[in-house]
């Protein structure tokens, strides 16, 4: 989106940048039956907004603030927003076969037409978003490193599909969470039953 700042010819970059989404694609299908969808969302977004952040923390030379010169710190930057792409290209493959994943079937289609639509809102304020930095350069880089960190964190609350059924009904799907829940709490509720013991041995 604001490729023309980085170091380096435009239109190499802009293949580069294009070049990027193969190979993270790639890792993303592998890493979705290894690991799991939760922590290959959770990885991907997270880097793509370190990456967002880390872009404050350079200070570019004021003789190399110009879109056609070259230095270290631009050199740099370049290959960090390549990293940044890789990682939102990557979580970009993940959140298509996750969210249609998390959706009961009864309800799959309207959910995935929702969560397309957002996106689709998401697509018409970034461009606005990076206006703001003729106030300061920092600004849109704080808001999209911000927010991906924090679609990153909520990701965590979701819960892994890998290997488990899909979902036919609402009904069905709040049942099993339920489920889960209470097996939850039964197993904690044993370990600490197994622990009570070793501590009255050892107050004796």
């Amino acid at each position: 989106m604001n490729i023309s700042n980085l170091s380096g010819n435009i239109y190499v970059n802009g293949v580069i940048a294009a070049a990027v989404e193969v190979p993270a694609s790639i890792v993303a299908g592998v890493l979705l039956d290894s690991i799991g969808r939760k922590k290959t969302m959770f990885g991907s977004v997270t880097l793509a907004g370190i990456c967002c952040l880390s872009f404050i923390l350079f200070n570019v030379p004021a003789d190399c603030v110009h879109p056609s010169a070259t230095c270290v710190e631009k050199t740099a930057l370049r290959y960090l927003a390549m990293v940044g792409k890789f990682g939102i290209s990557a979580s970009f493959v993940v959140i298509y076969a996750y969210a249609a994943e998390l959706f009961p079937t009864v309800v799959r289609n309207l959910g995935m037409g929702i969560s397309s639509q957002a996106a689709r809102v998401g697509g018409i304020i970034a461009p606005l978003v990076v206006l703001l930095s003729q106030y300061s350069p920092s600004i849109p880089l704080l808001c999209f490193g911000v927010i991906s960190l924090m679609a990153g964190a909520l990701s965590l609350m979701l819960p892994e599909t890998l290997g488990k059924p899909l979902y036919e009904t609402l009904e069905e799907q709040q049942a099993a969470q339920a489920l889960g829940y209470v097996a939850l709490v039964a197993e904690e509720t044993a370990l600490t039953d197994m622990k009570r013991p070793s501590v009255m041995c050892s107050a004796v």
